[in-house]
């Protein structure tokens, strides 16, 4: 049974991986790629993944570490 419902739309292969690795992590009940747009201010914001571990939800953006921006980085 997969862990989420297809079809999934993955902007990266960094995201494909991501997702492969979920399916495999038996701590993962449920996760959804691209799964929903959040406005921050003016700007509207599309996380990578929404995971559910262990009963703790998680908000998952991936980025390779030289192009994270910090500045942007906020608590919700």
């Amino acid at each position: 049974m997969l862990k989420h419902q297809p079809p999934s739309e993955f902007h990266s292969l960094a995201e494909y991986f991501h997702a492969a690795l979920l399916e495999g992590d038996p701590t993962v009940s449920h996760f959804v790629p691209q799964p929903f747009v959040l406005k921050i201010g003016r700007e509207h914001y599309k996380p990578d993944c929404y995971v559910v571990r262990d009963h703790r939800v998680d908000v998952v953006e991936l980025k390779p570490r030289a192009k994270f921006n910090s500045q942007k980085r906020r608590t919700l």
